[in-house]
This record gives structure tokens, sequence and C-alpha cells, in this order.
């Protein structure tokens, strides 16, 4: 089968993860090679950086050519897709030209920083027959698989209610401090709380409402409380990116359901039934980073293959929830400190 060439776009801290992906994926027999690796900063093809989860691989493949200009890999470089790695404020911009390009696109989330941005990604997509994809790894996580297939197959009975959380220090590592921007960042909100309200609304669907409660302490470096509401249950989703200095990430949720606990607390998931003894399930260790770049593959080597574990609209959906759970947020904050 023919490989695969993808382009990486970007090659900061979450790039590192995604080349390392690309090795993992190549050593089992996947047909995909990172051929190209394109930074503005050609110090960053060098350089080791860590995130809130750790380090990624640095090493560029061998035989991978690396540029400085978007445009000049485009004119010279041959390949298929497209890894977009930027800052999320650049999202958009590249994803539009690579898509023109006649490249499929694998971008990192969120998706944009506005709804009218993600519209114009979509359709550049359709218009060109490329197809686009939001790097959301919890869609291809075990523990939040799990926890999806339990709602859906009711195992354990009705989803009653659920607490997600996430939190990290501050991220001293994006290029020009751009996290505290929110401009180029969208704040806590559409960068790092995107990941549980996307999922929930993956599992779900929309809320018929929901309530938000945010506290700035750096600027745009917030603490964020979102309640979604459905006709049946209600959902809490917590996330701070201001710990302090090196507190560890950590992410998890506890679901209730009529016969039983749920819990996952990083990548340790316990089942605690109401009439026996609790028990961890047995999970395939996966990387997440991995599944998705390989779930993209088959998407493009598949062309009539439907998107049902990622889909772009859904992304798109979950855009248009962000933007109003920031404004919300960004009301309610402008009148407590009045």
């Amino acid at each position: 089968m023919e490989k695969i060439k993808v382009a990486l776009i970007g090659f900061g801290g979450i790039a590192r993860f995604h080349n390392a992906a690309y090795k993992t994926l190549s050593a089992k027999g996947v047909p995909v090679e990172l051929v190209a690796v394109c930074d503005r900063n050609m110090e960053q093809f060098t350089k080791e950086i860590a995130i809130n989860f750790g380090g990624g691989d640095s090493t560029i493949p061998a035989g991978a050519r690396t540029y400085t200009d978007v445009d000049e890999m485009i004119t010279h470089e041959d390949f298929d897709m497209a890894d977009i790695c930027l800052p999320s404020f650049l999202h958009k911009e590249y994803t539009v030209k690579l898509l023109s390009a006649g490249k499929h696109v694998l971008c990192e989330k969120p998706m944009a920083l506005s709804y009218e941005d993600a519209e114009e990604m979509m359709r550049m997509a359709k218009k060109n027959d490329r197809r686009l994809m939001i790097g959301l790894d919890l869609h291809f996580t075990p523990e939040y698989l799990f926890l999806g297939d339990a709602i859906r197959s009711e195992e354990f009975g009705r989803l009653e209610y659920i607490h997600l959380w996430r939190n990290s220090m501050y991220p001293n590592w994006g290029a020009g401090d751009h996290f505290s921007n929110r401009k180029k960042s969208g704040g806590l909100v559409i960068d790092m709380h995107v990941h549980d309200v996307d999922i929930i609304r993956h599992f779900l669907g929309e809320p018929t409402s929901f309530d938000v409660l945010t506290y700035d302490n750096i600027p745009y470096c917030q603490t964020v409380t979102t309640l979604l509401y459905y006709p049946t249950l209600a959902v809490k989703i917590d996330s701070c990116w201001d710990k302090a200095h090196l507190t560890p990430f950590d992410a998890g949720y506890d679901a209730k359901f009529e016969r039983a606990a749920v819990r996952c607390d990083g990548n340790k998931l316990t089942v605690i039934p109401y009439e026996r003894e609790p028990y961890s399930p047995a999970l395939t260790a996966v990387d997440g980073y991995a599944e998705e770049i390989a779930y993209m593959m088959e998407l493009i080597l598949e062309p009539t293959k439907k998107n049902e574990a990622n889909p772009p609209e859904g992304t798109l959906a979950t855009v248009r929830l962000m933007s109003e759970i920031q404004e919300l947020g960004d009301k309610k904050a402008a009148t407590m400190k009045a």
C-alpha cells in the first residue's frame, strides 16, 4: 500500500508528541511517512521543549526535510496531508492555505478562535474535497471511549451525573507567551476547557442550557466551571491552568449511573458497582495522538468512509458552544468586577 506523506507544520511542544506518533505508526506498519517539518524559527528543529504533561520526541526522522516557510514547502515538497500544530490564532489561516493547496488537514485543537473561522475551514474542505479533522484526542482515548460506550449501552443504567476536570500549571512554553493573549490562544476556555466540553457534546449532544463561572488571576489564565444541563442530568466541568509552578497535569471524571459509578483519574479507570466489589476494566493502553492520526489515515485511504469518531461537523458545533460559554463567562466576570 502506498504511504501517505505528511508535513508537520509547527514544531513546538505538542508537535513533538505528533512526531513520536508517526514513528510509532511507521513501526507498526501503518502506511504513513513524515516527510517534512516546517517552523518559521529554525531553532525549533533542535530545541528541547516540554509541556504540561512532559516532553515528546524532538528528533526529526532521518530523511524528513525541514523548512522555515510553508509556501516554499508547498512548492518543493510532495505530500498528501498537513498536520498543523501551530498556535491557535493561526489554525484557520494555515488550514485554509493547505486545503486550498489540495492537502488533507489534521489540525490541532481548538478548531479556530471563532465560529466564522471554523465555518470557513469547513467550506474549504468541502470545496477542495479534502479531509479535515481536528486533533481532539479524547475521541481516541480508551478511558473516555469506555465512558461513551457505557452511556450508549446503558450497561450500568442511565447516566445521572458526571463531573470532569482538567488542571495544569500556567502554559509558559508557548512561543512568545501567546497563551496569555486571548486573541492568540482563546484563553483557558477555548484552549483547554474545550476537551471536556467537546467530548460530552459528542456523547450527549447539545445541552438544553448551560451556566459558567470564570476567574482571572493572570490575564486569561483562569479557573473555569461550566454546567451543561440536559433533560435528565447535569454535567459539571472544571478547568484550571493557573496551578502552582511544576504542578503535575491531571484530568479525569466521576460518572454516576443508576447501578454503578465510574471514576477515571488520569489513566486509572475504576468501576464501582452498587452491589459488588469495585474493579478496573481491562483496557488496551494506546497513544491517543497515534490513534487519531491512524484514523485520519483510514479516512484518507477510504474516501467513502464516514468520520464517526471525530467528525468536523461536531467540532464546528463545539466551537459555537465554546464561543457562547466564553461570552457568558465574560459577562458574569465583568458584573463581578463592577
